[in-house]
């Protein structure tokens, strides 16, 4: 696997990791509103960053490999 490939599969767990572990939760936003401001601070950010590395495997098919 090559290191894009690579970077996407740890981007797109940590991602699913974060929405496991806080999508159980329905009253974080209510009762935490500081730990719900990072966690969806972080959940865009890992979704921009991913979004970016498809576009750049869309443009290089080379990166998929």
């Amino acid at each position: 696997m090559n290191p894009t490939s690579e970077l996407y599969q740890r981007l797109s767990a940590r991602r699913n990791a974060l929405l496991v572990h806080y999508s159980h939760n329905d009253t974080l936003k209510s009762s935490d509103p500081a730990t719900y401001r990072k966690y969806q601070g972080e959940l865009r950010d890992l979704n921009r960053k991913l979004r970016l590395i498809r576009g750049q495997m869309e443009e290089n098919p080379t990166l998929h490999n």
